[in-house]
C-alpha cells in the first residue's frame, strides 16, 4: 500500500519541506543517478544545513562562516558542483504540454510487433511472461516462427542412403587441409566430430 502525506508529513519523514528536498539531494548526491553531491556532507549534515539556511544557495553563501570544517570546505570547494547537482535533480514542471490526452489511453499491445521486438532483443523472460500463451509469432514475411527463433514448419528431413555414404577419419593436420581443399567451393556441407580427448588432432 501507500500513504498520502502533506507538506508537514514530508518534513516529518524527510527532515525538510518538499521544496527543500532537492537541496538535500544536491548535497548528499546519488550514485545511482550519477549525482556527485558534496564530499564530506552526509544526509544528516545536509538536512541540518538546509534547516538552518533554507536553501543550497544560501548555504553556499554562508560557507565561510560554517563551523563544521568538512561542510565548510566542501561547500566552498564544490559549491558549483552542488548547484549543478541541484539542477540535475530538479523535476521540470514548466515543460509545454503538447500531448493529446486521448493518445495516452491504455491499449493492448500489438502482440505481433511485440513478439518480433522481443525476439530481436532476445528477451526470453519477457517473452515467457507476456507472450507464452499467444503461441507462435509471425515474422515479417508472414511465416510462422516460434518464440525463440526457429521456423514452425521445418524442412523435411532426408534419410541417408547408407550405401552411398563414405565415412572418413580426419586425424592429422594434412587430412584437415585436404578436407578444406575438397569442400571449400561447395555451397553447403556438414560434418560430425568424434573426440575422445581435449587434443583436437589425437
Amino acid at each position: 500500500g501507500f500513504n498520502i502525506i502533506d507538506r508537514e508529513g514530508v518534513k516529518d519523514y524527510f527532515g525538510v519541506y518538499p521544496d527543500q528536498v532537492i537541496d538535500v539531494l544536491a548535497m548528499i548526491g546519488d550514485t545511482s543517478d550519477n549525482i556527485p553531491g558534496v564530499p564530506g556532507i552526509g544526509k544528516k549534515g545536509a538536512r541540518k544545513l538546509i534547516k538552518k539556511y533554507g536553501s543550497l544557495e544560501k548555504a553556499i553563501e554562508a560557507a565561510p562562516d560554517i563551523k563544521g570544517k568538512r561542510a565548510r570546505e566542501g561547500l566552498t570547494e564544490y559549491g558549483e558542483q552542488a548547484l549543478h547537482a541541484k539542477y540535475m535533480v530538479t523535476i521540470k514542471t514548466d515543460v509545454p504540454n503538447t500531448l493529446d490526452w486521448e493518445e495516452l489511453e491504455w491499449n493492448e499491445p500489438d502482440k505481433k510487433e511485440l513478439g518480433l521486438f522481443f525476439k530481436r532483443m532476445e528477451f526470453r523472460t519477457l517473452t515467457k511472461r507476456y507472450l507464452r500463451e499467444e503461441g507462435p509469432v509471425a515474422n515479417k514475411e508472414g511465416d510462422q516462427v516460434d518464440l525463440f527463433g526457429s521456423f514452425k514448419e521445418e524442412a523435411p528431413k532426408q534419410e541417408l542412403d547408407e550405401e552411398k555414404v563414405n565415412y572418413g577419419l580426419i586425424d592429422t593436420i594434412d587430412k584437415v587441409k585436404g578436407l578444406v581443399d575438397e569442400y571449400k567451393d561447395e555451397e553447403h556441407f556438414c560434418f560430425d566430430t568424434e573426440t575422445d580427448s581435449p587434443d583436437p588432432v589425437t
